[in-house]
């Protein structure tokens, strides 16, 4: 009860230091608090977990409320996997919200980079007891600090193609189903791609997911990642944005106001 963890881990990220990462932690704190996410949605893990919490604190079992109270998640994984974990414990609405420790799996890991976590994964973070009892330790100890989420909808005008895919994100609007949905909405951090990049981004992943071969390190998927830059346009004939996109801001309820995109920003 003095510092309870909860490991959501995307044992496929990080080529095969995902799966001895889940390994090494299912040694550490028993098969119970680590699931691996390409079997497991967050969103089912942590409903059924702060189920049984309130269960057992109703019953009278007062180490349940402490539990509940200090409890810390663990996303092990890329920035997806981070902002899939946020979105679940932003939807179910737990109360009060577990702090998210981010151990980093993935190519960029930006988010995990902005808040102190670095932007690799260190097999010595894992490697024997005293490396695990440091890493660990370090999730413990760990300050929580606030993150903006950011709401957004995406409109598919009528008479649009469907909607043949959403990332871990957006739902659709309405409990509709994916192929009749009008617009999706959900909520994301750090930052959201559009235009090429996730283009490139979504051709990676595309890769990973049905050749996972051919992804087995960071390294080599920095190179795919400049790869299907090349290929989208990226990096070399892009057009400058203002020509394909209007971007508009407000502040607060205040009236919207045109924002005049610079020549070298491109999508």
């Amino acid at each position: 009860p003095e510092a309870p963890l909860l490991v959501l881990v995307n044992a496929a990220a990080g080529g095969r230091a995902g799966a001895a990462l889940a390994a090494a932690l299912r040694r550490a704190l028993g098969a119970d608090q680590v699931f691996d996410l390409a079997e497991h949605d967050p969103a089912v893990v942590l409903k059924r977990v702060y189920e049984n919490l309130t269960a057992l604190a109703s019953a009278g079992d007062y180490a349940s409320i402490a539990v509940r109270s200090r409890l810390v998640l663990l996303a092990a994984g890329g920035d997806g996997t981070v902002a899939w974990v946020l979105k679940a414990v932003s939807d179910l609405k737990l109360t009060p919200p577990p702090a998210v420790a981010v151990l980093p799996l993935g190519t960029g890991n930006d988010l995990a980079l902005s808040f102190g976590w670095g932007n690799r994964f260190v097999r010595g973070w894992v490697r024997g007891p005293a490396g695990l009892y440091a890493t660990l330790k370090r999730v413990a100890d760990g300050e929580p600090r606030d993150l903006d989420a950011w709401a957004v909808t995406v409109s598919r005008p009528p008479g649009a193609p469907a909607f043949d895919g959403l990332p871990h994100a957006l739902t659709p609007d309405h409990g509709a189903p994916l192929a009749a949905a009008a617009s999706a909405s959900g909520s994301f951090y750090n930052y959201l791609s559009v235009g090429n990049d996730a283009q490139a981004t979504h051709g990676f992943h595309a890769l990973r997911e049905t050749r996972p071969w051919a992804a087995p390190g960071r390294l080599i998927n920095q190179l795919w990642y400049v790869a299907f830059g090349c290929l989208s346009g990226w990096f070399c004939g892009a057009p400058p944005a203002r020509r394909r996109l209007a971007l508009r801001a407000r502040r607060g309820d205040g009236p919207w106001v045109d924002v005049r995109l610079p020549k070298g920003v491109r999508v």
